[in-house]
């Protein structure tokens, strides 16, 4: 990757516009006002000023966008040091940790920045120095939110084993499934209690069904029944510790899995969608449901292979848990007939039916 391309990489298109800055970077704004904002002069509080020149980066004018991206690329190291230590918006931190991504000291104040995204986080993991690494491996409230950091800083040769052993025992600890490149999901040992989990779980619920028996309607049913008129399946459930259900979750058969989805705790509903036996029917019926955590519609939007399959994403755009910036990723991909739709549904969130309806008036404008 050539620099004017690394360079590039670094921007994404933020999916909407804070009312502080709007006056600055509309489109409908004169063109010099957008310039002056362009070059840090507007009269706004720095943090505002940086976000507003971050969206001039996509100004349709060629030159208010190149002034625009010439300025966040070459701030003075004071400024700059001032913005990643700030309260800046998670895709505006996500531009400087890829623009400054070989400069340890600017990384070391973005991962102590607690408004840096996670998956941010991540990535900076996969390169980082010692001390960078240190930083991150000690945040144990973000290590919880998100495990897989673990597996990216496994991954990093720079990345001490008394430092990945020090992490894996804390989250094995705190009940969370840990996965290390070539290794077998690391399930957190179970509670003494005098009986061994698997005798506790009789061996029905990891026996599968017949899966030409259930079409991701009959799965969506199970998960509506999931409730206390399935005892004892139910109530056996609601016996287990949180570990004993992750096990399950990853080794459970498809009644199982209808109920764990529903679960509250995070770890728990997200360990079902990695079952390696969780058929796309389900992940169908996921999707679509109302009642799962919000965690589950995240990790199947960020599978590739499932992202691929059209009902699943109708379902994502059409359920109103999923975060609307993945909503709107989705809808581009949509058809004309199932925009419509969502154009006129109101069990989605105004924000994505009033984007379905501005497509399709880009659609008609084309057409």
């Amino acid at each position: 990757m050539n620099q004017f391309e690394y360079q590039s990489s670094c921007f994404a298109r933020p999916t909407s516009i804070p009312p502080a800055i709007e006056k600055f970077v509309s489109s409908k704004s004169p063109p010099p006002v957008r310039t002056m904002a362009a070059r840090l002069l507007a009269p706004l509080p720095p943090a505002d000023q940086l976000v507003a020149v971050f969206h001039l980066c996509f100004d349709d004018d060629p030159g208010i966008s190149d002034t625009a991206r010439q300025t966040l690329t070459n701030l003075p190291p004071h400024l700059r040091d001032t913005a990643i230590s700030g309260p800046l918006p998670g895709y505006l931190l996500g531009f400087f940790a890829c623009r400054y991504r070989d400069d340890n000291d600017a990384l070391e104040k973005l991962v102590l920045n607690r408004n840096t995204d996670d998956e941010t986080i991540e990535k900076i993991a996969k390169d980082a120095n010692d001390r960078v690494l240190e930083i991150i491996a000690s945040n144990q409230e973000r290590l919880l939110r998100r495990p897989g950091i673990v597996e990216v800083l496994a991954e990093n040769p720079r990345t001490g084993m008394a430092t990945i052993d020090r992490v894996v025992s804390f989250l094995q600890r705190e009940g969370v499934v840990v996965s290390l490149p070539g290794q077998a999901p690391l399930v957190p040992p179970l509670p003494s209690t005098g009986q061994h989990f698997a005798i506790s779980v009789p061996s029905a619920l990891v026996q599968e069904d017949d899966p030409a028996a259930l079409t991701p309607e009959a799965i969506q049913e199970k998960i509506d029944q999931a409730d206390e008129r399935s005892v004892p399946l139910y109530g056996l459930v609601q016996q287990m510790t949180v570990s004993q259900k992750i096990v399950l979750a990853l080794k459970g058969n498809k009644e199982a899995r209808s109920i764990l989805v529903k679960d509250s705790n995070r770890l728990v509903c997200s360990a079902v969608v990695k079952n390696p036996r969780v058929a796309d029917s389900e992940i169908i019926a996921f999707a679509q449901a109302r009642n799962v955590n919000d965690e589950v519609l995240r990790l199947i939007s960020r599978n590739k292979d499932w992202t691929k399959i059209y009902k699943i994403q109708v379902a994502l755009v059409n359920n109103p848990k999923t975060p609307i910036a993945t909503a709107l990723q989705f809808l581009k991909l949509l058809r004309q007939s199932d925009i419509k739709l969502i154009a006129r549904s109101k069990a989605v969130p105004s924000g994505v039916s009033s984007a379905a309806r501005r497509h399709l008036q880009a659609i008609e404008k084309r057409g």
